[in-house]
């Protein structure tokens, strides 16, 4: 089998959350026998120390190529739509080629473009191969959406219609993108993936005094991140430090110190906008005290589950979060991690205290971590992958 994977909004093979889910469904793919390629439609890279400068390679077993032929964007202007033409018009001529030598069964989208979408689709459709999508998040759920963005998402979930098959992370997803597939049309509930063999070797960070991590796009949930602050605010004096990880804007930034100005003595708010490693961050996730990601009770979050938690339970640290979506599914409070309700900042601020204060924390920790090796081992769900990917090619056969 033969599986092109291909985006418009993720960098290969190192970036953040979309890129590290993509490299993972990739792997599994090709653990489970399959062959896998990852088309990047767009330039990734922006700014002056790109993280990736390759335009094709292969890493673990896993070819790619940026159809742009280079990571970077172009420093003249017009450049750069020319660039994205003919970025599209030779992933078109890849995926016609592929077919022709018979090393093409499916393509999937990752992305929430309708016009990126759309385009893929017609590839797939010329060269006679599946065509699938791999759903994420549920974008007609922000409020924060401009009229233009509305308008592709409301065309993004009626495009769905035309496709042969769907991946989604969540139970929420099953139930929003079935009744827009054609009837009979597959549909795959993958969660976040783990790969735990990564982990081998990761020796915890040591800091001054005990620490909390948060790490998040700051820019993208400032309200999560100021209701994290605002329930440390409600603990106890202690010497704690609270690190944030993340993309952060300046405008984010004094937004998240005015808030922590109201932290008890010896609690102290520490961020980190930079680039972080993979393996610095895994580090500092060893070494911490807590974990946290708090999910708000929202269909946004219910749609969602953060590619962060699956690092964070194998780091075999205790997670502090909130019973909403995959979570409540997955995880079990004071067992496998410490939940609070949601919309509760008092509920959530005694989870936090109880992580810092149960002398069981390490084994609620070790327990989740547990629960990463059952759930979400990307090996392991690499069948699965395969198995979706056979009933999209027949059914597109049919």
């Amino acid at each position: 089998m033969h599986v092109v994977i291909v985006g418009d909004e993720i960098a290969f093979p190192r970036g953040f959350a979309a890129t590290g889910y993509v490299r993972l469904f990739a792997r599994a793919l090709v653990t489970a026998g399959a062959s896998a390629h990852v088309a990047a439609l767009d330039y990734s890279e922006r700014g002056a120390v790109p993280l990736n400068t390759e335009a094709r390679g292969e890493v673990d077993g896993v070819t790619f190529e940026y159809t742009t032929g280079a990571t970077a964007l172009p420093t003249r202007p017009l450049a750069i739509p020319i660039g994205r033409a003919r970025s599209h018009a030779r992933f078109f001529a890849d995926v016609l080629a592929r077919a022709r030598a018979r090393r093409l069964d499916a393509v999937l989208y990752y992305g929430r473009s309708t016009a990126e979408l759309l385009h893929c689709l017609a590839a797939a459709r010329a060269a006679g191969v599946a065509f699938g999508v791999v759903v994420v998040e549920w974008r007609l759920a922000y409020r924060d959406q401009t009229r233009a963005q509305v308008v592709n998402d409301r065309l993004f979930a009626r495009a769905l219609g035309l496709v042969d098959g769907a991946v989604v992370i969540s139970r929420f997803l099953v139930d929003r993108v079935t009744p827009l597939l054609p009837a009979g049309a597959p549909v795959l509930r993958l969660p976040i993936l783990a790969e735990p063999a990564a982990w081998i070797g990761t020796a915890p960070a040591t800091r001054p005094t005990p620490y909390a991590v948060l790490c998040t796009d700051f820019d993208s949930y400032p309200d999560d991140a100021v209701a994290v602050v605002r329930a440390a605010a409600r603990l106890a004096p202690r010497s704690l430090e609270l690190l944030f990880v993340g993309k952060a804007s300046a405008r984010t930034r004094e937004r998240l110190r005015a808030e922590a100005r109201a932290l008890p003595a010896g609690v102290a708010l520490t961020l980190r906008h930079d680039y972080v490693a993979t393996d610095e961050l895994r580090s500092l996730y060893a070494g911490a005290a807590a974990l946290v990601a708090l999910l708000p009770d929202d269909d946004r979050s219910r749609a969602r589950f953060p590619s962060k938690i699956a690092e964070y339970l194998l780091s075999g640290r205790p997670v502090v979060s909130t019973r909403v979506g995959e979570v409540a599914e997955h995880l079990r409070d004071g067992e496998s991690a410490y939940l609070a309700a949601p919309g509760d900042e008092a509920a959530f601020a005694a989870a936090l205290a109880r992580a810092l204060d149960d002398p069981e924390a390490s084994a609620v920790g070790e327990r989740g971590r547990a629960v990463a090796l059952r759930d979400f081992d990307y090996e392991c769900l690499g069948p699965s992958i395969v198995g979706f990917v056979d009933a999209m090619v027949a059914r597109r056969r049919r």
